[in-house]
Formats: C-alpha cells, sequence, structure tokens
C-alpha cells in the first residue's frame, strides 16, 4: 500500500515536472523570473518555441541540456570570433583589423536585435502569465510566423513598441494562427499619431460576441441616426473623414466609409458587454422599424481584417461622448442598449 501511495505521489510530481521542466532552464537563459504559469503544456511548449526562435538557441538549450548561461559578454566574444574565421575562410587573404572591424559592427548590431527579441519575449511571457486564458494552446505558432515575427522585432527600437508586439506574440501563444503577417508589417510601421487615431476608433468600435464566424463580421463603428461618416458624421468625435483616410492608408479600415452589416441582439461596445432589445411600443411603430431594419443592417466603419486583429492588442477604453450618442439614436428607433 506505501508503494503503491508512492508511486501515485511520483506520477502526480512527474505530470507537474514536465509541465514545468523547462521554465527553469528557460529562466536563467533568459536573465529573468519567470513568473509562475497554471499546468498548460501547449501553451508553455509555444513558449519554449518563441523562445529558440527568437533567440536563435536550439530547442535542445530550453530543455535544460545547456550546462549554463554564458553572460553576454562572453556570447559576444564567441560570435566575433566565429564570424571571423568565417568571413576569412570565405574571403581569403584579408586584413585583419579591417575584417575586425567589419565583423564588430556586424556582431554589435547582431547583439542589438538579440536585446530587442529578449525583451519582446520577456514582456510576452509576463503577458501569458497574467491572462493565461481558459483553455489551453490546440497547436503551435508556425515556424513561417516566428520567423516573420523575429524580422519586425529586429527593428523596434522603444519598449513601447515591443510591449504591442509582446502582446500580439502572447495572443498567438495562446491561441495560434490569431495573427497575420499584414497585421503584423502595419503594426511595425505604426507611428503615433495613427497609433492615437486606432486606439480612438477601437475605443468607439463595436463587435460581436465570440461564437459568431468571423466571415459574417467586421469590428465597426456605427453611425446610426449620425448620417455618413464619409462626409464627417464622427467629426465631432475625433474621426473626421481627414483622420478617417489616414486610418485607410495604414490598412486599418476598409476604404467604405458607409458599409453595413448584419447586427444581432448582443454586441460588445468598446470592450463592454451589451444587449440591444427592441422597446414595447402602444403602436409597435418604432418597434417594427427597428425588427425590420435597424437590428438588420448597421451602417459604419469597417475594419479591415488585420486592423480587427490588431484590436484585440489595444486596452479599451469606451469613449462616452460616442457611446452616449449611439445610445439615444438607438432609442429613437425604439431599442434599448443596455
Amino acid at each position: 500500500m506505501n508503494n503503491d501511495t508512492g508511486d501515485t505521489e511520483k506520477t502526480d510530481e512527474a505530470d507537474v515536472s514536465s509541465t514545468r521542466s523547462t521554465l527553469p532552464t528557460f529562466s536563467e537563459w533568459i536573465g529573468f523570473q519567470l513568473p509562475s504559469l497554471p499546468s498548460m503544456p501547449q501553451t508553455v511548449k509555444n513558449l519554449d518555441k518563441a523562445a529558440a526562435a527568437l533567440l536563435d538557441w536550439p530547442t535542445a538549450v530550453l530543455e535544460g541540456k545547456a550546462s549554463r548561461a554564458r553572460s553576454e559578454t562572453e556570447q559576444s566574444i564567441l560570435l566575433e570570433s566565429a564570424v571571423i574565421e568565417a568571413m576569412r575562410r570565405e574571403l581569403g587573404n584579408v586584413d585583419n583589423k579591417k575584417l575586425s572591424s567589419q565583423v564588430r559592427g556586424l556582431v554589435q548590431d547582431y547583439l542589438q536585435k538579440h536585446h530587442s527579441r529578449k525583451r519582446v519575449l520577456e514582456l510576452a511571457v509576463k503577458e501569458v502569465a497574467t491572462d493565461p486564458g481558459s483553455d489551453d494552446a490546440t497547436g503551435k505558432p508556425s515556424d513561417d510566423f516566428m520567423a516573420f515575427f523575429k524580422g519586425k522585432v529586429d527593428s523596434l527600437g522603444t519598449d513601447e513598441a515591443r510591449m504591442l508586439f509582446a502582446k500580439v506574440l502572447a495572443g498567438e501563444v495562446k491561441r495560434p494562427g490569431s495573427f497575420s503577417k499584414p497585421a503584423m508589417s502595419i503594426l511595425a510601421e505604426m507611428d503615433e499619431d495613427v497609433g492615437s487615431l486606432f486606439e480612438r476608433l477601437c475605443n468607439m468600435s463595436v463587435a460581436l460576441p465570440a461564437g459568431i464566424p468571423i466571415e459574417f463580421w467586421k469590428p465597426r463603428v456605427l453611425t446610426l441616426g449620425m448620417g455618413n461618416a464619409g462626409s464627417n458624421a464622427l467629426r465631432d468625435f475625433g474621426l473626421g473623414f481627414d483622420q478617417l483616410n489616414i486610418l485607410n492608408e495604414a490598412g486599418l479600415i476598409i476604404s467604405d466609409y458607409n458599409s453595413y452589416n448584419l447586427l444581432f441582439g448582443q454586441i460588445e461596445l468598446a470592450g463592454r458587454a451589451h444587449t440591444l432589445s427592441v422597446k414595447p411600443q402602444p403602436d409597435m411603430t418604432a418597434g417594427k422599424v427597428a425588427a425590420e431594419g435597424v437590428l438588420q443592417q448597421m451602417h459604419g466603419v469597417a475594419f479591415t481584417k488585420a486592423g480587427g486583429e490588431l484590436r484585440k492588442i489595444v486596452s479599451i477604453a469606451p469613449y462616452e461622448p460616442y457611446v452616449t450618442r449611439l445610445r439615444a439614436e438607438f432609442e429613437k428607433f425604439g431599442v434599448i442598449m443596455s
């Protein structure tokens, strides 16, 4: 009986160890202390894959097969020596001083990129630890995604930009396939002005609840009772025609600023869940209009596919003047937004 209990305990410990086995080594090599993660084997494996891809280390390193982590100075010396020898073999008789100078520049450039990747990885791990999601990942990030992502991270110069890419990586680790190459390219090229406009757009945007097929919906900013956004219907809320053009040129919204889509009874408006219901009327005239028209086709400014993906990483805060106006417009058609 004692033997059975001991075997059970060993099995349980092995299961926990298999889930967390990569974490201590991962922590040593990255150079920061990892927060604890829940027992989610595939999500942890996805983090390992991201680390191996971003830091150019074989997966074996992250599985604890490397004896210790070298300091950045040691890495730099080893890398520089290796590149010098490789270039000497290729170029033949080249002046050593000139060769060393060129190689030193290449090594420094690589180490700067390495620092950016490492920082993004650190922030992404913290994002996953803070919000691991309710379910384990069902797949893994593709090699193509990781290669493209790494190339974009190499060009980042600020921690603010790295934080956004960290959110992308965290989202991909938890749910592979969440972000496309166009979305990452737009994010990499987004300047502060475009970012500010996009945040405002998201703060006024509507989306359908999870479960509605994506082909039937794109997030959008509704213009109910306000007119055509292309004719400055949203100007009072900071999204006039000129601002919309900037967002369109950045690839975040489609060019038809008065497009429409079906709208159902439950929506997410600026990060909050709302229910749309027809208000009882004595003659049901307004209710009939709502049932037959308003709740069927809703005009507004639609996000592109890439824009909808990037909306996921925005910390949305409802823009109350717009929310108040939209609620009032719904009520004119006999619809209560609650």
